[in-house]
C-alpha cells in the first residue's frame, strides 16, 4: 500500500466545526432543558448529574460567567444522552400543552358565544357546570355586549370573554 492509499482510507470522523456545532446543539437543548419545570424534567430520561446541574442552574445568580460555565457544564453532560429521543420527548409535551390550551380556549368561545346567543338559559347552564361564577356579574356583561353600540361590541365581547376565562380556568 502505498502512502497515498492509506490517506484515503484513514477516516477522520466528523470535522472539528462538525463537533463544535453538535456542542452548541446540546448546549441550547440544555439551555431549553433549564427552562422546563422540575416535574417536566423528572418526566425526561436524563442522568441524575444532568437533573442536579439543570436544578442548580435555576438558582445561580444573575452572573454572566457563572450562567455561562454552568451551560457549557450541562452541554458537556449532554453528550452521554439521546438527544433526539430527548428533542421527541419535548416535542410531545409541548404539543400537549399546546392541544389543551387550545381546547380551553374553544370552551371558553363557545360558552361566550352560547350566553350572548341563548342569554338567561346559557348563564343558567353555565353557572350550574360551573357554580364559582357569579350570575349577576355575567347577565351584566352579557346585557352590556346586547346594548353596546357596534363599535363598542368587541370591548364587551372581551371582557365577557375574559371574565369567563377567568373564572373556568
Amino acid at each position: 500500500m502505498t502512502d497515498e492509499e492509506e490517506q484515503f482510507e484513514f477516516d477522520a470522523g466528523p470535522s472539528k466545526s462538525q463537533r463544535k456545532r453538535e456542542a452548541h446543539a446540546q448546549q441550547k437543548l440544555g439551555e431549553r432543558l433549564a427552562e422546563l419545570p422540575e416535574t417536566t424534567l423528572k418526566r425526561l430520561p436524563l442522568s441524575d448529574a444532568l437533573l442536579a446541574n439543570l436544578l442548580e442552574f435555576k438558582m445561580l445568580p444573575n452572573s454572566n460567567s457563572a450562567l455561562k460555565r454552568q451551560r457549557q457544564f450541562i452541554g458537556k453532560l449532554m453528550r452521554g444522552h439521546d438527544v433526539e429521543e430527548i428533542e421527541s420527548i419535548l416535542a410531545s409535551i409541548t404539543d400537549d400543552k399546546v392541544k389543551k390550551r387550545s381546547q380551553r380556549r374553544e370552551l371558553v368561545d363557545e360558552w361566550v358565544n352560547n350566553v350572548l346567543t341563548n342569554g338567561d338559559e346559557a348563564i343558567n347552564a353555565l353557572v350550574l357546570e360551573y357554580p364559582q361564577l357569579d350570575r349577576q356579574t355575567l347577565r351584566q356583561l352579557a346585557r352590556n355586549h346586547s346594548r353596546a353600540a357596534d363599535n363598542k361590541k368587541a370591548a364587551t365581547h372581551k371582557k365577557l370573554h375574559e371574565f369567563i376565562k377567568a373564572s373556568i380556568l
